[in-house]
């Protein structure tokens, strides 16, 4: 489908912008010399750093930004969320991001690095819970910015900022008992977060049926 085409998610209106702004994320990512840093474990995993993620795993991703591959998508609105990256069973994978995002890239490099990281998680297919996802995502993200030097008054971020100024320092710390101490706060903020989003979204649903969700292991794509 050329750029300009519109479809419907979850009740948002999204525009493909796939040739054309997509094009320039793609770019952005491929170009930007601190996205070559972001080499670390997955989190829950600390011990096989060879099973993590790698600078070239996202510029990997950006070379895949390209209709029907990774498609790219601009909400007409702004909404509660900057970005989310999707993937459907039926293989219709695609960033669906906010207008200032897809606007302004290389100032807005803390979310599409965090929805870059769903893409390589989803790549990988790898098997993890929603919540472990997330941790390392917004790690990836923290991980960026203090290499980039950028700074986020994100209160989510808080304890990622410290884990990824200790990681930048020292790569072993992410194996030490006082990073586990942080890790432990990152998955309490990330969850928070989450849980009081989903609830702005579905006010009447069980919080207890989100956590089980939350925790349980299935691939980015839906497959448990």
């Amino acid at each position: 489908m050329p750029d300009g085409g519109y479809k419907s998610l979850d009740g948002f209106a999204i525009e493909l912008v796939t040739e054309t702004s997509g094009k320039n994320i793609k770019n952005q990512i491929i170009g930007d010399q601190h996205v070559d840093k972001l080499s670390f474990p997955r989190l829950r995993l600390a011990s096989f750093p060879e099973m993590g993620y790698k600078g070239s795993d996202f510029k990997a991703i950006a070379n895949m930004i390209k209709p029907g591959l990774i498609d790219v998508y601009r909400t007409k609105t702004d909404h509660n969320f900057r970005g989310r990256y999707v993937s459907t069973t039926n293989n219709d994978n695609f960033y669906m991001l906010v207008p200032d995002v897809v606007d302004n890239p290389r100032r807005s490099m803390k979310t599409i690095i965090h929805e870059t990281t769903h893409a390589i998680q989803d790549w990988k297919q790898w098997r993890e819970t929603a919540l472990d996802r997330e941790v390392d995502a917004h790690f990836a993200a923290a991980l960026y910015m203090v290499h980039a030097g950028v700074s986020t008054n994100d209160t989510v971020m808080t304890y990622f900022t410290i884990g990824a100024e200790a990681y930048a320092q020292d790569k072993k710390e992410v194996r030490s008992r006082w990073f586990g101490g942080i890790l432990q706060k990152m998955k309490a903020a990330v969850q928070t977060h989450y849980q009081a989003m989903h609830k702005q979204l579905h006010p009447n649903e069980d919080p207890a049926k989100f956590l089980k969700n939350f925790n349980d292991k299935q691939r980015m794509d839906g497959i448990g």
